[in-house]
């Protein structure tokens, strides 16, 4: 099928379903074979345009599927899809992913308790070293689309390279959202701390797993992960509550023990030294990650 007419087809699904999905949500069997079609279209389809992938997760991941309890199991089996997919082949896929994700906690931070592992992993997330133009390709003449926002797509594909060229990485899609909801006064909920505790515990939690324990050099995907994971947890050190940070302490201390190279040190000393209660965005959101 010609992209473009794919196009069209599942934006008009896509409002469709953004009509009619709270209807829809107790049959999960059916959604989640609703969702298999435009999965398979997408996946049949030789020429796979951005404005494609992006109407196809503004699609499938409707923010009310991705609300629901009942759900939640079929979204997460199509979370791992996609960003298995787009991690192997198409990077554009996890970034629509992320800034889509993005959309819906924002507006429900508490949501995505029920998607920590995700949120982990994204945060984790290695961007590629794909062709600038590649990835960067977006349409100009269309709002922006970046982690401030998630606006829809009108045509006429055009290389931005020089524009919002930060906005297009997905970790900073995603350290942007954290940072947000810690800015936030209004968001500071008993909920929302546990989406903070439960991003800390975890992301603790992996750096004294076997694997993360063993020594990496520079530059490797071990010692990345470390370095990426410790900048995550500089993001939410200003909500780190005593009572937590004593059940952790044990974890912290293991951590610590394991000789770590100067910049990975660095954001786990920061973290450690990091005040309470943010009033304005992270540093860290100012550098070069």
């Amino acid at each position: 099928m010609d992209p473009s007419a794919l196009i069209q087809m599942v934006n008009v699904l896509s409002l469709t379903l953004a009509q009619l999905a709270g209807s829809l949500v107790q049959a999960s069997k059916d959604i989640d074979s609703l969702l298999e079609e435009v999965w398979t279209a997408y996946n049949d389809s030789k020429a796979k345009p951005d404005a494609l992938t992006r109407a196809v997760v503004t699609c499938m991941f409707q923010p009310v599927f991705l609300l629901r309890a009942e759900l939640t199991s079929t979204m997460k089996l199509w979370l791992a899809g996609f960003i298995r997919f787009g991690s192997r082949h198409r990077p554009n896929v996890v970034f629509h992913l992320a800034c889509r994700l993005c959309q819906t906690w924002r507006a429900h931070p508490v949501s995505a308790l029920s998607f920590v592992d995700e949120l982990v992993e994204l945060l984790l997330y290695k961007e590629p070293l794909i062709d600038e133009k590649e990835q960067l390709a977006t349409d100009a003449g269309a709002p922006f689309q970046g982690f401030q926002g998630y606006s829809p797509l009108d045509g006429n594909q055009t290389a931005a390279v020089t524009t919002h060229a930060k906005d297009r990485f997905v970790r900073l899609v995603m350290l942007s959202f954290v940072d947000d909801v810690a800015v936030d006064k209004s968001s500071s909920s008993n909920d929302t701390q546990q989406l903070f505790d439960a991003l800390t515990a975890r992301l603790l939690k992996l750096n004294v797993t076997p694997e993360w324990q063993k020594q990496h050099m520079l530059n490797s995907d071990g010692f990345g992960k470390k370095l990426r994971s410790w900048q995550a947890l500089c993001i939410v050190s200003a909500h780190v509550t005593k009572s937590q940070l004593t059940e952790l302490l044990p974890t912290l201390a293991t951590a610590f023990a394991v000789p770590q190279l100067p910049s990975v040190r660095y954001y786990m000393e920061l973290f450690v030294s990091a005040g309470q209660g943010a009033s304005s965005p992270h540093p860290l959101l100012e550098t070069k990650l």
